[in-house]
């Protein structure tokens, strides 16, 4: 990923991608049960039950998941993973199923940050509906025409979303810039 090229800060990563590629080899599991070699369990569904457990202790509250419980369904995430990276027969869709276990094993305190961080959400749904109306653009459109119109597409995008997160009416906050007057937030 891009971003792991920034060593000096802590990432987090999706759990809702994750929990959608895990989804992903249980339905194949499920449609070819003697493909993994175990007849009625699947890896990836022992994943996906402690991911969602852990989101359901830490939704709704401001503290970190108790450590034991944390300790828990880590170990049993791990462990699940673990058997999705050694038990997998070769074939190219068991390969993409044994990358995804390692990289949950790998990449496992990065996908848990939502537990021992309350402020760092369970998914990046939020950032990517940022970048929703950019990305439409580009495919109606084909791009944009020029630098400068892109620049001005997103400052304005910026603005109004800006805007909106801190409560301000989207119409009064481009009245208020066409006037020449801004919302600016306020620093402390």
């Amino acid at each position: 990923m891009p971003y792991d090229r920034y060593p000096q800060i802590t990432h987090a990563l999706c759990d809702a991608h994750i929990q959608r590629e895990l989804v992903a080899a249980t339905e194949y599991h499920d449609a070819d049960p003697g493909a993994s070699g175990i007849e009625s369990w699947c890896w990836a569904q022992q994943a996906i039950d402690s991911l969602l457990n852990l989101k359901d202790l830490a939704d709704g509250t401001t503290d970190p998941v108790a450590p034991e419980s944390l300790t828990h369904r880590r170990q049993l995430i791990v462990h699940a993973a673990r058997i999705g990276v050694t038990d997998s027969p070769p074939g190219k869709v068991d390969d993409k199923h044994r990358a995804l276990a390692r990289r949950l094993i790998v990449r496992i305190e990065d996908y848990l940050r939502f537990a021992t961080d309350p402020i760092v959400p369970w998914d990046n749904n939020a950032a990517e509906r940022e970048i929703r109306m950019p990305k439409l653009r580009q495919k109606v459109s084909g791009g944009m025409r020029t630098l400068t119109g892109a620049e001005h597409f997103a400052a304005l995008r910026s603005y109004i979303d800006t805007t909106r997160k801190h409560g301000i009416d989207t119409i009064d906050a481009l009245t208020r810039l066409t006037t020449g007057i801004p919302w600016i937030r306020e620093t402390p």
